[in-house]
């Protein structure tokens, strides 16, 4: 298979918008691109925003069912969530999704729930289905506070486990999510990170305005 799956250093750190903006970058240049959210929680009314946007940026007419094979509404780890709906996530659904997502396409997008270690079922977390996968990451983290230590953490977890990751990129995030002017973990988390991890690029993914999407060179050169 060709393509990311994206992960990230936890939950709501912009792991979807990187990931839309991989599939929007991918076609512009006239590949086909198959998405897969293997699984989605906090879903409501059945409707996972993620997966169906993460559909529409790569223009992935499948089903969500193919898309997103597990829905839970409450905002848990897919496992705990899993559990308290009654339901067992079959891992080998998970991988088979990813693998569908790919058939008959250039490209395939896929992004994890939350973090790197985040629980599927028991002895299936996050880095599993990457590593079952084969493609290459794109580490997300939040600009922000603590995402020194999250980031090093998330990249000591893949790289043991052989995983190849091709950037960190740093979302700067949207609307109150974003962190205020003068903030200054933000203004140095990018500088720190990137003499901490020698050859592997750290890219600063800029303010998310839906209306206005944002142009970023130096992840758009990466991704082919």
């Amino acid at each position: 298979m060709r393509g990311y799956f994206v992960t990230g250093t936890d939950t709501g750190v912009g792991k979807t918008e990187i990931a839309c903006f991989i599939a929007r970058t991918w076609r512009s240049r006239g590949l086909t691109v198959g998405a897969c959210k293997p699984a989605e929680t906090g879903v409501e009314r059945d409707e996972p925003r993620d997966a169906a946007a993460l559909a529409a940026a790569a223009g992935d007419a499948r089903t969500l069912d193919e898309i997103c094979p597990y829905r839970f509404p409450e905002a848990l780890a897919p496992a705990v969530a899993a559990t308290r709906a009654g339901v067992t996530i079959d891992p080998a659904r998970l991988n088979l999704a990813v693998e569908a997502a790919f058939r008959g396409r250039d490209r395939v997008i896929a992004e994890t729930a939350g973090g790197v270690l985040v629980p599927y079922a028991d002895g299936c977390d996050g880095v599993d289905l990457v590593v079952q996968s084969g493609l290459p990451t794109i580490l997300v983290a939040r600009l922000a506070l603590g995402t020194i230590n999250h980031t090093r953490l998330s990249v000591e977890a893949l790289k043991t486990r052989k995983v190849r990751i091709d950037a960190v990129v740093l979302s700067v995030g949207s609307g109150e999510s974003a962190p205020p002017p003068g903030d200054i973990a933000a203004e140095t988390n990018h500088a720190v990170l990137q003499a901490m991890l020698p050859g592997l690029p750290v890219i600063v993914f800029p303010l998310i305005d839906p209306r206005n999407p944002p142009r970023v060179p130096a992840l758009e050169a990466l991704i082919v």
